[in-house]
């Protein structure tokens, strides 16, 4: 009830699977990221698929499309090659873009969006998730610009594919 409530607090956790308490989310099988990232790359409106967000506000108005979720995460890299036009010179180099698509298996840490709720009545201490993102590393022209969320997922939306789910 929300009279029993005496302290509630909203966290932001991040949750590193490389860690040896959290390896069993890489199990082999049925590995989390790849469960996470079909559900969002499915949409909200197939079976198995989920509503993604583009921050934790969780705003209906900011969504990815599952379009926008497959090109989230890729990189570009900038090169030099040597001009079709002019292969006689060497030094006649002209700039190209080269696509690095994101994969999944990339995924190594999520955040995880918590409320945490004393309970009077029953003297007790519940937390309960909102939300979790998976992150990756954003970069760009080879430099590492930090970890960014690749998108957020209600919990709730998330909780009906986790259940019949096979997990280690």
């Amino acid at each position: 009830r929300e009279a029993n409530v005496k302290f509630h607090k909203r966290i932001h956790r991040v949750i590193d699977t490389r860690e040896k308490q959290n390896l069993v989310m890489h199990w082999p099988r049925n590995p989390f990221y790849k469960i996470i990232y079909d559900a969002a790359i499915a949409g909200p409106n197939k079976e198995g698929g989920v509503t993604t967000y583009t921050s934790d506000s969780l705003s209906l108005g900011k969504m990815y499309t599952e379009d926008e979720v497959r090109e989230r995460g890729g990189s570009e890299f900038v090169t030099q090659v040597q001009n079709p036009l002019n292969p006689d010179d060497e030094y006649d180099l002209i700039d190209t873009v080269m696509q690095i698509p994101f994969e999944a298996r990339d995924i190594k840490k999520y955040r995880i969006m918590e409320d945490w709720v004393f309970d009077y009545n029953y003297s007790d201490f519940r937390g309960r998730i909102i939300a979790i993102a998976p992150l990756f590393n954003l970069t760009s022209s080879g430099v590492d610009l930090g970890e960014q969320p690749l998108f957020w997922v209600k919990m709730e939306d998330l909780r009906p594919i986790l259940v019949n789910q096979e997990v280690f």
